[in-house]
């Protein structure tokens, strides 16, 4: 969970230890998931799988919290124009009332939806926890709004889940 003893890395590294930056912006959800000082945060490993998405008419997700494997998920919106606005991801939390068993996804109130536009970015820290979820999914992508494509990197804990070459690369990069 933590890297102990890092040395802070050469400037030629700096494609690689983006994760400590990013890290200390998604902060207060790190915090809670680790149950460690604000101070402690720059400590966290995290190691990158970055993967492109392409995703078509009819594609959608359910509600879900990502596995605990993953300590933060980022999206780079590779849109073609700004008319594809609406086809960001959304943010959701548990509802019980009955206007949200009446629509889908049953049971979820939409609460924020990031705009996919060209390079727009967005991040969140995984909350995966009995009382904290990260609930994030898509709706059905209509046929008129064209094809979602993405840069999906996703930061795990361990190097095992990660792309192995940028792992030894960036090892490499710091010794």
């Amino acid at each position: 969970m933590f890297t102990c003893g890092r040395k802070e890395p050469p400037p030629s590294a700096h494609l690689f230890n983006k994760f400590w930056d990013i890290a200390q912006k998604l902060a207060p959800g790190l915090t809670l998931r680790y149950g460690v000082e604000n101070s402690m945060v720059q400590e966290l490993a995290g190691f990158a799988l970055p993967e492109l998405f392409r995703e078509v008419e009819g594609y959608s997700i359910k509600p879900h919290p990502d596995t605990r494997k993953k300590v933060v998920t980022m999206q780079l919106s590779l849109a073609s124009h700004d008319g594809q606005r609406d086809l960001g991801t959304e943010f959701f939390r548990r509802s019980f009332g009955p206007r949200s068993w009446l629509h889908a996804p049953h049971g979820f109130e939409a609460v924020k939806k990031m705009p996919f536009t060209p390079n727009t970015v967005y991040a969140f820290s995984v909350l995966n926890t009995v009382l904290l979820k990260s609930w994030h999914g898509k709706t059905v992508i209509p046929g008129d709004m064209g094809v979602r494509n993405s840069l999906l990197n996703i930061w795990y804990e361990k190097v095992e889940h990660a792309n192995r070459e940028l792992s030894d690369e960036a090892n490499w990069f710091s010794s």
